[in-house]
């Protein structure tokens, strides 16, 4: 039998049993590997950390019913794969979408055009929608997502865990798909008409 297979199967089961050191060495073997893999599709450090960290912990959160059905190194290669895709495509939408409407914007320069509306109800939805999340949520995320800082600087700014600051980016994110959708469905379907 191959020794890599013996290796990730022996993981895999210490994983299962929610064995923290087995954790730890998953990070520390595949890391490295697969934030240089997501930046090849997604060509950004800070990315490619965020899609790597979502895998892993991804992984710890769902490893009693985790199912491998090869290596674990191909495993968390599709998966990163499949993430980064993901990514990609949400930003291509995100980008037609403002593409859109600074088109329109190029078209209508009126103050109080429909468009500057629409821009300022998402922005305050938005607003509105980070207040809505637990302090250290909204915190965590503005932190990411506005200040451009790593998790890892998170965490050591707040004295958390690299874990809690993935747990509520998570979260984060979750809310803000549930709190913004139905805006974001109008966008949609205003651009398309």
């Amino acid at each position: 039998m191959n020794r890599h297979v013996t290796l990730d199967e022996e993981l895999l089961k210490r994983l299962k049993k929610g064995d923290q050191d087995a954790y730890a060495f998953l990070y520390k073997e595949y890391y490295v590997l697969l934030c240089a893999y997501a930046f090849k599709f997604v060509h950004d450090h800070l990315t490619s950390e965020s899609i790597v960290n979502d895998v892993v912990y991804t992984i710890w959160k769902n490893r009693e019913n985790l199912m491998i059905e090869k290596t674990l190194r191909s495993y968390l290669v599709r998966a990163v794969k499949n993430r980064c895709i993901n990514h990609l495509n949400q930003q291509k939408l995100q980008q037609t979408l403002r593409d859109q409407i600074l088109l329109e914007h190029s078209f209508v320069n009126n103050e109080n055009s429909f468009d500057k509306l629409i821009l300022r109800e998402l922005e305050d939805r938005l607003e509105s929608a980070l207040r809505q999340l637990p302090e250290l949520t909204e915190t965590i995320f503005r932190k990411s997502r506005f200040e451009q800082l790593r998790y890892q600087e998170i965490a050591d700014e707040l004295k958390v865990s690299i874990d809690v600051v993935k747990y509520h980016i998570k979260s984060a994110l979750s809310a803000l798909r549930v709190a913004l959708k139905d805006f974001l469905f109008l966008l949609l379907l205003l651009n398309f008409f």
